[in-house]
């Protein structure tokens, strides 16, 4: 609750400054006050995606989230946008991986090796996120969004388990431990700052109502890159619903 309140504070607080500055010059006329709020839907994955990894199954896992944001029209067809959003990321994959580097905990021993069976990984990270955006107007009821935000992370778990399979300690060819079942934890590995391009679209609804949907995606990796428990990197790659109401 602490942090939810800090955040709305911080929140508010950027978009004050925001206002005032639009403000200051007279050249933006025309100013919207945009509330977004809507869905997340995605996965952290690598890209492209190894070859020793198949059966991959993937579960729905929806994150909501609510974006205030200041739009300025120097011109009746383009304008630009700042804001700022309180989101969730979320995931939940499943896999059959081969013969794939990984840390494991076998017995409360890290066990470093290359590890074949299934793997089950859960994501859920809260982010406070400053998305930077141009709009262009094509015509009175579609607008095109592109631009680039800047996420950083609130609260966030990465963890799973892998089960019926073995590792092979040190190289592929090293000693088998065979594994039923072994749970790990690499929520201590999430990056602070996530950051990528954005691009979508607005379709208006009614004269104040529109309906947005937009592709997130990172240009920076999920967890810290001297981490070397997974061997590829994860990119945040989502898809955004929502309903936006101009103030």
């Amino acid at each position: 609750m602490k942090f939810l309140v800090k955040t709305l504070v911080i929140i508010f607080y950027i978009f004050t400054i925001l206002n005032v500055k639009a403000e200051e010059y007279s050249l933006f006329n025309n100013i919207d006050y945009r509330l977004k709020a809507g869905v997340n839907l995605g996965a952290s994955t690598p890209m492209p995606i190894p070859n020793r990894l198949s059966n991959l199954s993937w579960s729905p896992n929806i994150g909501p989230f609510i974006e205030l944001s200041i739009v300025v029209f120097p011109d009746s067809n383009i304008g630009l946008s700042a804001g700022t959003k309180i989101e969730y990321k979320k995931m939940d994959v499943s896999a059959s991986v081969y013969q794939l580097y990984s840390e494991i905990n076998i017995d409360n021993l890290l066990t470093k090796g290359y590890f074949t069976g299934t793997n089950e990984t859960h994501l859920d990270v809260s982010y406070l996120t400053i998305p930077l955006q141009g709009i262009y107007k094509i015509n009175h009821n579609l607008e095109f969004v592109l631009g680039f935000f800047a996420s950083f992370n609130l609260d966030g778990n990465f963890y799973g388990a892998v089960k019926n399979g073995y590792i092979r300690a040190g190289d592929p060819t090293g000693e088998r431990t065979d594994i039923e079942f072994s749970e790990f934890d690499f929520s201590d590995e999430l990056r602070n700052l996530d950051w990528g391009c954005i691009g979508g679209i607005n379709t208006y609804l009614t004269k104040k109502l529109y309906l947005n949907f937009q592709i997130n995606l990172s240009l920076s990796s999920l967890l810290n890159t001297n981490f070397a428990g997974i061997p590829y990197k994860l990119y945040n790659l989502y898809s955004s619903l929502g309903l936006m109401y101009n103030i």
